[in-house]
């Protein structure tokens, strides 16, 4: 009888640790999934973030350049500005002289 009661505790055995083989291979097989997908969902996301930066990076760069050609017109505008000052006053000038010739030889 023991003969028989041994047999069958080793097929139990073995039965049990077929099984707990079975789960240990199906559940790294699911952990080594889990893994690639988180992975894949990091590279994304990764990848999402970098063009986001890019765009922020792209934004700032138009909002630079325009920021500059708006300085650069401003400063156009003043010198623009000045120099027609400069004219009228010399314009000014010339009249006022133009006068005082104009009563001189009034006076004559």
């Amino acid at each position: 009888g023991d003969n028989k009661l041994n047999r069958t505790i080793n097929a139990d055995v073995a039965e049990i640790e077929d099984t707990v083989e079975e789960q240990d291979s199906g559940a790294k097989a699911n952990l080594t999934a889990e893994a690639a997908n988180r992975t894949t969902e990091d590279e994304k996301l990764r990848q999402q973030l970098e063009e986001e930066a890019q765009e922020i990076e792209a934004a700032l760069e138009k909002e630079r350049q325009q920021r500059q050609e708006a300085d650069d017109a401003a400063a156009a505008l003043v010198a623009q500005l000045a120099s027609r000052a400069a004219w009228d006053r010399a314009d000014a000038s010339g009249d006022e002289l133009e006068a005082q010739e104009t009563a001189a030889l009034d006076a004559a």
